[in-house]
């Protein structure tokens, strides 16, 4: 699991493996495939429920433009994916 924390808009924190925090986001693979390849946008795959949430929906949509940023950053990482996702 890859985790991190948001305070006063910032990332303050990112950590891999199990933590306490406010929210979960879980989705099939082939989901987060399409996030990072930017073939689907993250608020939009919260919103066709592609992607789940366990947790704080109110802390989840007060940070949305925080995830946002950390997913377009995470999409500057060159990443090859593995195994059948489409």
């Amino acid at each position: 699991m890859l985790g991190f924390q948001i305070s006063h808009g910032k990332m303050t924190d990112a950590w891999l493996g199990d933590k306490k925090t406010d929210f979960i986001l879980s989705a099939p693979y082939g989901v987060f495939v399409d996030i990072l390849t930017g073939n689907l946008n993250v608020t939009k795959a919260f919103i066709t429920r592609k992607l789940k949430i366990k947790g704080s929906l109110a802390r989840l949509l007060k940070t949305s433009k925080a995830t946002e940023r950390f997913v377009d950053v995470l999409r500057t990482i060159p990443t090859e994916f593995e195994g059948e996702y489409q």
